[in-house]
Formats: C-alpha cells, sequence, structure tokens
C-alpha cells in the first residue's frame, strides 16, 4: 500500500514438469478525503470564509442550497457571500465534493452555516436645529444589549443633544448596538445647530431702530 502499486503473478504447474507464470501490475490509488470544517455563526450581512481540508483530490467544488454566491467555487479556501433568501431563511448548507483519480468514488462533506440577528436600529434623518433647541436621539431596541455613542462614549439607549454641548454648526452622530448574541449594527445621523435671525429679507425697504444712543433699548420702525 505505500509504494502504490503490487506485483500479482500467477504460476501454472504442468504435468511433465511444464511451469507457466503471467503477471500483472495492480495499481493501489488511495482514496478521496474531504472536511468542510465546523459548522458556524455568523452575523447578518457578513461573509463567511471556509476552512475545508482534503486529501488525494485532483480538484473540488463547493455549492449552496441557498441564493448566494462563491468568491470561487474551485478552491478549498473561498468566502461565501450569502444571498437574500439564506438571511431570510436565517441558515445555509455548503457541500464541498472532492474528486479523486479512477475508480475511486468522490468524497462528500457539508457545513450548515447559522446568521444571526443583529439589533435593529433607527437614528432618522438628519436634522437642523435652532441654537437654542435640543434633540433626542433614541435607538432604544429590544434586541441591543449594549449601546455606545460618538462622540461622547455614552452607554444609554438614548441621548439628548445640543448646541452647548457641540457648539454650533453640523455634527455626525454614530452609535453601536450590541445584542446578546456578539451582533453589532450601526447608524450614524448629522445634526446641525444655526442661528436664526428671525427676520425675512425686505427689499427696497426702510428700517429705523432709535433713539441712538440706545442706553440698552431699541426700537424697530
Amino acid at each position: 500500500l505505500s509504494n502504490g502499486s503490487v506485483i500479482l503473478t500467477l504460476t501454472i504447474f504442468a504435468q511433465n514438469n511444464i511451469t507457466e507464470q503471467n503477471s500483472m501490475t495492480l495499481t493501489i490509488t488511495p482514496p478521496v478525503s474531504v472536511n468542510a470544517g465546523p459548522d458556524a455563526e455568523i452575523c447578518q450581512g457578513q461573509i463567511f470564509t471556509t476552512a475545508a481540508s482534503a486529501l488525494n483530490f485532483e480538484s473540488v467544488e463547493w455549492s449552496s442550497s441557498g441564493d448566494g454566491n462563491f468568491e470561487q467555487t474551485g478552491m478549498l479556501q473561498t468566502v461565501y457571500h450569502p444571498g437574500p433568501g439564506d438571511q431570510q431563511t436565517g441558515n445555509v448548507t455548503l457541500t464541498l465534493k472532492a474528486t479523486g483519480s479512477a475508480p475511486c468514488p468522490d468524497a462528500i462533506d457539508d457545513i450548515t452555516i447559522t446568521m444571526k440577528d443583529s439589533p435593529m436600529i433607527e437614528l432618522g434623518r438628519d436634522t437642523v436645529l435652532c441654537a437654542n433647541a435640543s434633540i433626542v436621539l433614541d435607538a432604544s431596541s429590544s434586541q441591543a444589549a449594549t449601546y455606545l455613542w460618538s462622540p461622547g462614549g455614552k452607554t444609554t439607549p438614548s441621548i439628548t443633544v445640543d448646541s452647548v454641548g457641540i457648539g454650533l454648526g453640523n455634527r455626525m452622530f454614530k452609535l453601536i448596538a450590541t445584542g446578546s448574541n456578539g451582533c453589532a449594527a450601526a447608524d450614524s445621523v448629522k445634526i446641525g445647530f444655526r442661528i436664526w435671525g428671525g427676520l425675512e429679507e425686505w427689499k427696497d425697504a426702510t428700517v429705523k431702530i432709535y433713539p441712538n444712543p440706545s442706553h440698552g433699548f431699541v426700537e424697530v420702525d
């Protein structure tokens, strides 16, 4: 077996001391073996990198029970991108077939990839407010176990944003929410603060402000 072949000889002893021999070489091809790797869990939206192995093969081919796709189907180590159907179902079976030399049969192994849910969070649309106003960003989710806001580093489900904390202008706020299963989701929103004069632009208008000096009080006509 270690040599990969053996010579078989048939000897025929006939009468009158006549002997005949015939030989043949029997080639022993080692069987194909394949291991698709252990079952795995990933978070929704993530890709999966295979960790397969095989012996005595000439070629390999991956296939999926779902609607995702492989970057390379003919490699032991490849990347699988789950499809929408995989995400909706929550799991997919990946099958690896290894083909060896004839007359040995193919070897097949498969793994199940389970997709865990990530928290559902929504911070809303970008918003512009008056300088003296404030807004509450609330991302409370029953699927989230921890929260991390930036900037600020707060760990509450909601925060209050005002111009006292960030000043005038625009600032981007980002939240990372992580579920108890270790899966995380992120969202961001831009909040801006402006100083509004409260007066519309008038064309061809005359404005009188008096008295001058005002001593702290003025009248506008």
